[in-house]
């Protein structure tokens, strides 16, 4: 048996800014209405002001198979808001749901269910006033009331069943994942459920010194320009009449510039540097999207790149930026041994350590080695540069050699990642020159 679904839903938590987890979880959320079909059959509503459909109850009780685009999101909704108001419901399984939008990327086609429609030329496609009524009636206004026009609602409802007409006929196109990808799936939505773990005791010091040092750069800033570190087209003409002109106000830009000026030019640009990184700003996102139970969840996209590769939603936590100062703990930073312009370098050189392990349990991290070069030396019979791998030799730091025309032992820790990232990107281009050493 296939059921395939969708909700509408509103909340006073904002979804974009804190995540499905976090919004299905919240107590301001609510169900506004249920569109589902039972295999073939025509396409149902269910409302809250009425009796819980016995056909669909029934279905959930059998394990039936749940179809949904973006199906995690219905997931949540179903296990955490419709089952706390209707005990008798059973929650869904990672391995009942079956994702269209896993589906359709997995086969190259858009993650969106109106653009995947389209491109695949359905007739039946979804119904684009939604994304208008939504506005209108899923989001508070200022005084943290909703929208309750009979008229409107009635048209959400249509929209919900249209999206379920939609999603079925997709699917119906659509082949299903392989079974080795559906594993996959399953395995990466039971990782999403179970959370990263961090401190957000430690999270929430942090932030309160990120703000405090931000402020303290605003003040110096505003003394010195006249604007807010943030108005940054107004400090782009004040750097202007300082004989500062630069083509943009990107970091690499400003940071670049850095050295061609003194006096108060100079230490504007240090203060735009130093409140430009971007490390501190995920201490925020944390606390926004941090579960209940100190978990930061649903942070891993199946397919979320074109190549099939994961990516990361909500907080980058593929991409951790390596800290900027070494040995830099926590409890040293909360203890104000970093002051100056090196106190938001320390904060965001904290940012790692923020994750840990809960309590009696231990992290390990696992990484393979150059992996995506062994992988693309396999695949083109790459006899010599495998050669390297086996005989333990370090292909970076020989590539730099090449480069800085020193001697491998010479190689610096730095030259080497330098050049690691870059072979990793261009190994096609440089496998000549390579192959002459």
């Amino acid at each position: 048996m296939t059921i395939h679904f969708d909700f509408e839903t509103r909340s006073t938590v904002d979804l974009k800014t804190c995540g499905m987890h976090r919004y299905a979880e919240s107590i301001g959320t609510e169900i506004l209405c249920l569109g589902y079909s039972i295999d073939d059959s025509p396409v149902e509503l269910w409302t809250p002001d009425q009796p819980f459909p016995s056909d669909l109850l029934q279905a959930a009780k059998n394990n039936a198979l749940f179809y949904a685009h973006n199906v995690v999101f219905d997931f949540l909704i179903w296990n955490h808001v419709l089952c706390a108001k209707h005990p008798e419901i059973p929650k869904l399984q990672p391995d009942q749901l079956r994702d269209v939008a896993a589906m359709t990327v997995a086969y190259g086609l858009p993650r969106s269910l109106n653009e995947a429609s389209k491109a695949l030329e359905l007739t039946t496609l979804k119904d684009d006033s939604g994304s208008k009524l939504i506005k209108q009636l899923c989001k508070p206004d200022k005084h943290g009331n909703f929208n309750n026009d009979p008229e409107k609602l009635q048209k959400l409802y249509a929209y919900c069943e249209q999206d379920v007409r939609t999603v079925r006929a997709l699917a119906d196109k659509l082949p299903e994942l392989t079974e080795h990808e559906q594993a996959i799936w399953v395995n990466t939505q039971r990782m999403n459920q179970r959370g990263l773990p961090v401190a957000v005791n430690e999270i929430q010091q942090l932030q309160a010194l990120v703000e405090t040092e931000f402020a303290t750069y605003n003040t110096e800033c505003q003394t010195l320009t006249g604007y807010n570190l943030t108005q940054k087209a107004k400090i782009k003409q004040w750097l202007s009449t300082q004989q500062c002109a630069l083509p943009n106000m990107q970091a690499a830009t400003v940071e670049s510039a850095l050295s061609k000026h003194q006096g108060n030019v100079h230490r504007v640009l240090e203060l735009l540097t130093i409140a430009s990184g971007s490390a501190t700003k995920k201490l925020s996102k944390m606390l926004q999207v941090a579960s209940s139970d100190g978990t930061l969840k649903g942070q891993i996209l199946y397919h979320g790149a074109s190549t099939g590769r994961f990516s990361s939603a909500g907080i980058n936590i593929q991409n951790l930026a390596r800290p900027p100062l070494k040995n830099i703990t926590v409890e040293d930073v909360l203890a104000g041994k970093h002051d100056g312009n090196q106190k938001l370098k320390a904060i965001a050189s904290c940012i790692r350590s923020v994750i840990k392990a809960p309590k009696n349990q231990t992290f390990i991290d696992a990484d393979f080695a150059s992996i995506e070069n062994r992988i693309a030396y396999w695949v083109v019979d790459d006899k010599h540069h495998l050669d390297l791998f086996i005989n333990g030799e370090d292909e970076y730091k020989k590539f730099a050699s090449i480069m800085y025309r020193k001697p491998v032992n010479d190689i610096s820790a730095n030259e080497r990642q330098v050049h690691c990232r870059h072979l990793q990107s261009y190994t096609p281009l440089y496998s000549r020159r390579l192959e002459k050493l």
